[in-house]
């Protein structure tokens, strides 16, 4: 699947630690992809492995069409 990248799209990723506490962390991810503005929000756990996510939640400003979308994706 191509990326924004590998078409010309314009994009943008803002990474932002909310909090963390030991071994646990909020992190905000804000990005703009195909048109649309995403913002995440990751709960991570640190383990000994490193640190995994063990949810995620988002939002998008403004959600494209299904197949809209899916011409975007696809190229």
């Amino acid at each position: 699947m191509p990326t924004p990248a590998d078409k010309g799209d314009p994009h943008d990723v803002r990474f932002e630690v909310l909090d963390q506490t030991e071994a646990q962390a909020v992190l905000k991810i804000t990005d703009y992809v195909f048109g649309v503005w995403f913002t995440d929000y990751l709960s991570l756990l640190k383990t000994d492995d490193g640190w995994c996510v063990v949810n995620k939640t988002y939002y998008a400003d403004k959600m494209p069409e299904a197949p809209e979308a899916a011409k975007n994706l696809l190229g």
